[in-house]
This record gives C-alpha cells, sequence and structure tokens, in this order.
C-alpha cells in the first residue's frame, strides 16, 4: 500500500510512504494504478471511501528546478526534532536523515530559529 500526506511540504511535493496496515491521520491510500504525473509534486484531493482517506483526484504540479548549489549531505544520521546548522542558518529535521544524505531544506529539515522553537515548545508543554 502506497499513502501520501495530503498537506505540501513549502516547495510542492508530497511525502509518501509504501507499506503499512493504518493510514495516519492527514494521509491517504494512493490507489493502485492511479496515474500521478509529476509525482510527489501535485495538488491531491482526498475523501473517505470505505473508512479510508483515499486520494480522488492527483492534479500535477510544477517540477522545482533544481538548485545549481548541490544541497549539503550529513556527517552523522539525524533523527526527526534535531536541530542542525548549515551557514549560520538554524534548522529542525523533520525526516530522518542518514550519514551521507542530502540536506534539504523544505523536505528533510526546516529553517527556524531560537525564538520559534522556545514559542513551539511553550505550545507544547502547555496542551
Amino acid at each position: 500500500m502506497k499513502i501520501i500526506e495530503i498537506e505540501a511540504l513549502s516547495n510542492g511535493a508530497h511525502r509518501n510512504q509504501t507499506g503499512g496496515a493504518a493510514v495516519p491521520e492527514g494521509w491517504a491510500v494512493i490507489p493502485e494504478g492511479m496515474t500521478l504525473d509529476n509525482f510527489p509534486f501535485g495538488t491531491v484531493t482526498a475523501a473517505e471511501i470505505g473508512g479510508v482517506m483515499t486520494l480522488t483526484e492527483w492534479i500535477p504540479g510544477e517540477i522545482p528546478e533544481p538548485d545549481p548549489t548541490p544541497a549539503p549531505t550529513a556527517d552523522q544520521r539525524y533523527a526527526p526534532g534535531d536541530y542542525l546548522t548549515i551557514d549560520g542558518t538554524l534548522y529542525r529535521v523533520i525526516l530522518p536523515i542518514l550519514p551521507g544524505s542530502r540536506i534539504t531544506p523544505g523536505t528533510n529539515v526546516e529553517e527556524t530559529t531560537i525564538e520559534n522553537e522556545i514559542t513551539r515548545i511553550s505550545k507544547e508543554e502547555t496542551t
């Protein structure tokens, strides 16, 4: 089973995974044989079918031009929630990163600030 996150990342791509029995909230099953031009860049429409959130329409998006500057690569393993800096900019890891993998803002890390993280953590502690 292949699933897709309904909400797009900042670059227009959708996270996706293969396998698993349960569909997490905010994700939808991709029906077998559905054509997904320009995947994972596009617009998702999903509806609950038979009690399971399912992709019902895929509108292909534009594939962004590659960044002429190669993305930095990780020299160690990072887990979601870890922090790292690149050229003086703070990033929070949102997907696991293995040594040698590219670090790509908007895909596996998101830019943040210390102030934003203090606010986010404070909100988590009050809920």
